[in-house]
């Protein structure tokens, strides 16, 4: 119980502190957007580069702010499930789901974005613009993003199971 309780700590410290460059990564990204619409329609000079690292930078920003969302819970729960039954039976179902509905489907993602990864790297992969950016530190970093997501998606499973032997979610606050 004690590894788990350090786990769930350990893995909200760094969805935490992972969501500080990903909110400036955001401004950069309205930056950049800003200054393409710029040189698009005010100079009539559209860059090469625009699209790809735009495309790459909001892959990034939704990629890494799963985890944390996850952590915040805001993602789309199905309340009849969550808020009717007793509090120990939710808890149930709510492992229950991490278990076999969010993991299964996760280390898939993970194994197969894993094997893409390392082909990328392999080829030294570049994409299919104009521009040609290499693709590979971006599948990397989607990797490692879905790799912490399901960490954080173990870490919410042991809060669920935490919760349901203490009784109650008061130590969630208290660690």
């Amino acid at each position: 119980m004690n590894f788990m309780i350090k786990f769930t700590k350990i893995m909200d410290t760094i969805q935490a502190k992972l969501a500080v460059p990903v909110k400036w990564l955001l401004f950069a990204f309205m930056a950049l957007v800003c200054y393409e619409v710029t040189m698009r329609y005010v100079f009539v000079a559209p860059t090469i580069w625009g699209l790809d690292f735009r495309q790459q930078i909001y892959a990034v920003l939704i990629m890494v702010g799963c985890g944390y969302t996850l952590m915040v819970k805001g993602h789309v729960v199905v309340e009849a499930f969550t808020m009717l039954p007793p509090f120990r039976t939710r808890k149930l179902i709510a492992a229950a789901m991490w278990l076999f509905c969010y993991m299964p489907p996760m280390l898939v993602l993970v194994y197969t974005m894993f094997n893409i990864t390392v082909l990328s790297w392999s080829v030294w992969e570049g994409t299919s613009s104009i521009w040609n950016p290499p693709a590979y530190p971006l599948k990397t970093v989607l990797t490692i993003a879905y790799a912490n997501m399901v960490l954080q998606g173990i870490a919410e499973l042991f809060k669920e199971i935490i919760s349901y032997v203490k009784g109650s979610e008061d130590w969630i606050k208290a660690r």
